[in-house]
């Protein structure tokens, strides 16, 4: 293969893996562009998980096996997930073809899917030539295996924050809503102890006050209780400013109903906090676009390694609501600052000792480490996060050739600037570069 028609390749992964917020779509391009392969008749992609194949997606002579599922063991990859090791069948080879899902197979290529340590799928090509696939055939079907490594890793991250809003969502849907009782005038007559929990009064003491009581005064003046409304209507919906026991004002959201005896029930919801929630949402659902959005635009980056890092620092920084990110690389025992963005742009070149560090101390965990606040933090040097005016700061590692060989750092100049999702955004993005690193240093080594 020529260097042009890698450097194709390799930019063809990194586009495919960019795609990775709509999974499916992935999986069917890599299994396409392995059907491009020369004399290749059939195509797979299946996930593993508990023992258990699945095939999500298969093109060409694997054409049956869509939406096939069956126990890992009866399939010729039971091998290949063990090991994680890539396998090629041949029946020339005297390997045992009858075992094959497909008919009349006469070579097989099996890639695991590896990321966090596990195999969670298989990439197979076959033909029915035994002698198809050659070095640079296996090395494709490698680099594809990885996009979809990628891909199927991205797409365990989309999942695990959508089920983080469900659960959020789910609480929120069951929780018992504060209700008062009144007669039509706003009297109270009686009221639930989440109204009690809500207000900070007692049930006893809601019992002896009117409505108006727990109102904003200044909402009550602009806008008077709507007792005629009800009257007429029966039934009315509105927000309000409520105040707690000590004066705090709030945002509710009340809906009245007169019963047939002309008492009226009502029942409020805190708006802020589903606002809270909706606003979460709406910044995890913005962030994971945000990191696809960053995915492409390295795809369409040629594949230099200083440009690519850097703008893989500048989208971290704003992905993680930080002020400033770094690249830093590990030389002897120090570590030094080789791209920076925002507060930190001004200490490329910047050597200290990393052992004194957090980027020591993830260097030694091997998983991204988090400081609320370096200026109590004894894991940090207090000097460094000064000049970098680092008072949270969140380091993850960086592997090169298989080892950990710096941090991608993110930091912010207040005290508690992140939370969980921003800490596993800094993760991702240091797979990315990564991932740039090894690719690159694959095309430099053909």
């Amino acid at each position: 293969m020529s260097d042009t028609s890698l450097r194709s390749l390799v930019e063809r992964q990194l586009e495919v893996a960019s795609l990775s917020g709509e999974v499916h779509a992935v999986m069917h391009s890599i299994v396409e562009r392995l059907l491009d392969l020369p004399l290749a008749d059939g195509a797979s992609i299946s996930t593993c998980a508990e023992g258990i194949a699945h095939f999500a997606v298969a093109l060409g002579a694997d054409a049956p096996l869509l939406g096939l599922t069956c126990p890992l063991a009866d399939t010729l990859g039971s091998e290949c997930a063990r090991t994680g090791k890539l396998h090629v069948l041949r029946a020339s080879d005297g390997a045992d073809m009858e075992r094959s899902l497909t008919r009349d197979a006469g070579a097989i290529v099996l890639v695991p899917i590896v990321y966090d340590g596990e195999t969670h799928g298989i990439v197979g090509i076959r033909s029915a030539d035994p002698s198809a696939f050659g070095e640079d055939d296996l090395e494709t079907a490698r680099l594809l295996a990885q996009s979809a490594a990628i891909a199927l890793r991205n797409a365990a991250l989309v999942e695990r924050l959508a089920e983080s809003e469900r659960s959020y969502r789910e609480l929120y849907d069951q929780s018992a809503d504060p209700t008062f009782v009144s007669d039509i005038n706003g009297q109270l007559i009686d009221a639930n102890e989440a109204a009690a929990a809500f207000t900070w009064f007692t049930v006893e003491e809601l019992r002896t006050m009117h409505l108006r009581d727990l109102i904003d005064p200044d909402d009550l003046a602009a806008r008077p209780l709507r007792i005629s409304e009800l009257r007429e209507s029966r039934e009315i919906r509105t927000d309000r400013r409520y105040r707690r026991r000590d004066g705090t004002i709030f945002e509710v959201e009340a809906s009245a109903r007169v019963l047939d005896d002309d008492r009226v029930h009502t029942s409020v919801r805190d708006v802020t906090q589903r606002k809270r929630n909706e606003d979460r949402l709406r910044t995890s659902l913005g962030r994971l676009h945000a990191i696809v959005e960053t995915q492409r635009e390295i795809s369409a980056l040629e594949l230099d390694q200083d440009a690519v890092t850097a703008a893989i620092v500048e989208r971290a920084q704003r992905l993680a609501g930080a002020e400033g990110a770094s690249v830093q690389w590990f030389e002897g025992d120090e570590s030094v600052i080789h791209q920076g963005s925002g507060v930190a742009a001004a200490s490329v070149g910047l050597r200290f000792d990393r052992s004194s560090s957090l980027s020591g101390v993830a260097a030694l965990s091997g998983v991204p480490v988090y400081s609320p606040d370096t200026s109590i933090d004894p894991r940090v040097d207090k000097e460094v996060c000064r000049e970098l005016q680092a008072r949270s700061l969140v380091c993850a590692p960086l592997y090169r050739d298989g080892q950990i060989r710096g941090v991608l750092a993110v930091m912010a100049t207040k005290p508690d600037a992140f939370d969980e999702l921003a800490v596993e955004t800094t993760r991702l993005m240091a797979e990315f570069v990564s991932t740039v690193i090894r690719n690159t240093n694959e095309l430099e080594t053909r």
